[in-house]
């Protein structure tokens, strides 16, 4: 029955009409393959496993006793197990896409959830800092804004630090930069981590609140007074403080205000620049000296934008805005020394 099986199985090739091998190439082509997979322990098996099924499934007893004709022999048994591997082939493609596609929308729920997490905080944040803003500042007059009989250079606006100092004693002035979208109350805390990611109303947020170094005093009388804030993406905080060095802030104007409770500061800036976290920028000093001399000198000669022939002298007192650049190991400061 075997050597009829083999007949047959040559026979049929050779009379297809879609053929394009002889005999001996049809029988070669069927030996061929197994043979070079005898390399293959793996392979070895699967066809030993494939011929021992077709042995049995030729001999005589095994037809008489399934009644089955010459016509149901190991080629259609092989193509129905192949069918079923391709089968289970299709269903454990199937099952892996699945998986990957709920990986996908497990990602994206993920990163849409953040996104509003995102948005929600920096609403929260901006909505406070505008309630107080409404609540404690009042825009001068524009023809106000001269010298008033005692020479004192009045500011913008007007703050209320009764009101402030209601919502948070740790208040020590306002800043307010021209040319830019910035005005916030400023305080100073035990450390500098406390208002780095709490707000005014000392709740949560990252975008925290802006603060003087710990280490200075809350006068700003200091010879260089550290003053730090976000640098947050929708622009609040301090996002927009690098517009002096990429955008046009510095022609429309190169002063900021830091208002207090006793009295109101303006300052000129005389140097814009990118430097390392743990720079000289951040030196604090007991004192005027000769050290204080030499650092101011090197700060106006770090700086990437023209600032003029701006005097600098021993006397001068210098407030640092620093906030971050995105990059951990660099932050971006603007440096303005006191004019009156």
């Amino acid at each position: 029955m075997v050597l009829l099986y083999i007949a047959r199985f040559v026979h049929s090739y050779y009379n297809d009409k879609r053929a394009t091998v002889q005999p001996s190439n049809v029988l070669r082509g069927v030996f061929v393959p197994y043979v070079q997979k005898f390399r293959d322990i793996l392979a070895l098996n699967c066809c030993l496993q494939q011929l021992v099924c077709v042995a049995k499934r030729v001999t005589a007893h095994e037809l008489q006793a399934s009644g089955r004709n010459i016509e149901e022999l190991p080629e259609t048994k092989m193509g129905e197990n192949m069918g079923k591997k391709t089968k289970k082939k299709k269903k454990a493609i199937d099952y892996v896409l699945t998986v990957v596609l709920i990986i996908a929308i497990g990602i994206f729920i993920f990163a849409a959830y953040n996104l509003i997490h995102i948005y929600l905080e920096y609403k929260k944040g901006s909505d406070e800092y505008d309630a107080i803003e409404k609540m404690a500042v009042t825009e001068r007059d524009p023809n106000a804004r001269d010298e008033e009989d005692d020479g004192e250079l009045q500011p913008p606006i007007d703050v209320d630090f009764e009101s402030l100092r209601k919502v948070n004693e740790d208040v020590i002035g306002w800043i307010y930069v021209e040319g830019l979208d910035i005005s916030y109350p400023v305080v100073r805390g035990i450390d500098n981590e406390y208002y780095l990611h709490r707000t005014y109303e000392k709740t949560y947020n990252f975008a925290g609140t802006i603060f003087v170094d710990y280490e200075n005093n809350d006068d700003f009388n200091d010879c260089n007074t550290l003053v730090y804030g976000h640098n947050m993406k929708n622009g609040s905080m301090f996002g927009t403080l690098k517009q002096f060095s990429e955008g046009d802030a510095y022609s429309k104007s190169h002063y900021f205000w830091i208002l207090t409770p006793e009295k109101n500061y303006k300052y000129e800036i005389f140097s814009a620049y990118v430097t390392a976290v743990n720079s000289d920028t951040y030196t604090l000093f007991k004192g005027p000296g000769k050290e204080f001399k030499d650092w101011i000198a090197n700060m106006r000669s770090n700086s990437s934008i023209d600032t003029g022939d701006i005097s600098l002298g021993i006397k001068d007192k210098v407030v640092t805005l620093s906030t971050c650049t995105g990059n951990s190991s660099t932050r971006y400061v603007v440096q303005g020394k006191r004019l009156n």
